[in-house]
């Protein structure tokens, strides 16, 4: 019977032992995970605001687009005004001429 109970808290000891180290690394782990939610956190803030940021810039690229497109109208407006101008100036230079 001795040599069982000295087996027995043999094996209580390692048993006692290895629950500690097992308690440990699942205190890591949780340190681990806590800092990983944290940073998760911030990178979904940081997400939102660079989305914002984005938005943004479309926005003003499609003004800027806009911009473009109504300085091109313009643009096309005043040559075709230059170009009939011309044209009428002939027409009033042949008539005075003539």
């Amino acid at each position: 019977m001795p040599s069982n109970l000295a087996e027995i808290s043999e094996s209580l000891q390692r048993i006692e032992r290895v629950t500690g180290k097992t308690a440990e690394t699942v205190g890591i782990l949780d340190e681990r995970q806590r800092v990983m939610r944290e940073d998760m956190a911030e990178l979904k803030e940081h997400q939102k605001v660079a989305n914002g940021n984005i938005a943004d810039i479309a926005t003003r690229q499609h003004e800027m687009q806009g911009a473009v497109g109504m300085l091109k109208w313009f643009v096309a407006a005043m040559t075709a005004g230059i170009g009939a101008g011309a044209a009428l100036a002939g027409v009033i230079l042949a008539i005075v001429s003539s």
